[in-house]
């Protein structure tokens, strides 16, 4: 078996070589990137959302975009690749391909999915990685049906997974070590450009190594086959379409599972402040920066006697004896042209008025809060 595998010493007379379309290269190149870009963010993400429902859509996402990327490239990389001979690819063995690299990435991922994975952890990754990188190749040149035997150099071989796992080692390691510093040109999104390039490279990488390692071997010196490959370019675009489009199903779906988390700690946040309002035995009120009413809590409710349906959405001088409302008005007006905080951060005493009417001394604090949006006011009070 493995002598039919590699090839230490082909008659030249019976090797056949190929050629690139550097232009096909350079595609399958940037499509490694592009995935290995989305994945390493999808990563990142499922990282973060380590103890929530979240990780069990991050982490299969973050490896699927990596396994397209590495499958696209593979494929792509292919197309580059004139043998002039007729090539066509087993369809089950072509899908198989996949799942190796899937796996792997996904258990690679998973184990630095910690809030701070060790440097065995990460070696283990960039293993598992370089590895699910190589069998998928492998097995992707195992789907090949061609008249040529194909067979691999032993060096070459060894070379090519070597590059696998150094680069995803050295990919991995910029993700997850290199940050932003006073000093450093680059940003956090230039930092993740960086570490995608290198995973790029590490999948590209392994993969032209791996072809330099394939011997092509004909049955006789005059074998030659005439094929027609004007459909090369076509597919090799399409798959870069595809994967590409896949990438950006993949980055709909981290930005709609941050949506949902900003949303449902903004929903968390929201209950935990209405919790401390209506327990509060003062009264607080947050008004906008235009003096509508957002909230009215239950110690507003007991001291003025209105319900909290009366008042949300109505102006708070509604609350105010009428001299102090004009006073209100005047206030909000020259505050939002001014930025003049008169009255924010300091106590006073003040008249309310009572829903039946009657005035009611408090003492009056105001502050300011950034809500989502624009800022608004809070005022605590008692009597």
């Amino acid at each position: 078996m493995l002598s039919q595998f590699f090839i230490t010493d082909p008659a030249p007379e019976l090797l056949v070589n190929g050629s690139y379309d550097w232009a096909l290269v350079l595609l399958s190149v940037t499509v490694a990137i592009f995935a290995s870009f989305f994945a390493l963010q999808l990563r990142e993400f499922a990282q973060q959302q380590r103890h929530t429902p979240f990780y069990r859509m991050a982490l299969p996402a973050s490896a699927a975009a990596f396994a397209a990327g590495v499958w696209s490239m593979h494929f792509i990389g292919m197309l580059a690749f004139s043998l002039c001979v007729s090539v066509d690819y087993d369809f089950t063995v072509t899908v198989v391909s996949f799942i190796p690299v899937f796996l792997a990435t996904a258990l690679g991922f998973h184990l630095l999915s910690t809030s701070d994975p060790s440097r065995a952890k990460l070696a283990l990754s960039a293993l598992l990685l370089g590895a699910g990188i190589g069998v998928m190749h492998y097995t992707g040149m195992a789907a090949m049906r061609l008249g040529p035997m194909l067979g691999y150099d032993p060096l070459w071989f060894v070379v090519s997974v070597l590059v696998a796992v150094i680069l995803a080692w050295l990919g991995l390691a910029a993700h997850l070590y290199l940050q932003p510093t006073g000093r450093s040109t680059l940003g956090q999104t230039g930092y993740r450009i960086l570490s995608a390039i290198v995973m790029g490279c590490a999948v590209s990488g392994m993969h032209y190594t791996g072809m330099q390692a394939a011997r092509f071997v004909a049955q006789s010196p005059v074998y030659s086959e005439l094929t027609d490959n004007s459909h090369v370019t076509d597919l090799a675009l399409s798959i870069a379409i595809v994967s590409l489009l896949l990438s950006g199903l993949i980055a709909l779906l981290h930005s709609v599972m941050r949506y949902r988390l900003a949303l449902q700690q903004q929903l968390i946040t929201q209950s935990r402040l209405e919790a401390v309002l209506n327990t509060a035995v003062d009264g607080i009120i947050t008004i906008s920066a235009k003096g509508q009413v957002l909230s009215f809590n239950a110690g507003a409710e007991r001291i003025l006697g209105y319900h909290r349906d009366e008042v949300i959405g109505e102006n708070v001088k509604m609350l105010m004896p009428q001299e102090i409302a004009n006073q209100h008005d005047n206030y909000l007006s020259a505050y939002q042209s001014t930025g003049i905080k008169n009255i924010i951060g300091s106590g006073r005493e003040v008249n309310a008025e009572h829903k039946n009417g009657a005035l009611i001394p408090i003492r009056l604090g105001v502050g300011e809060v950034a809500i989502p949006g624009p800022k608004a006011h809070v005022c605590r009070f008692y009597y």
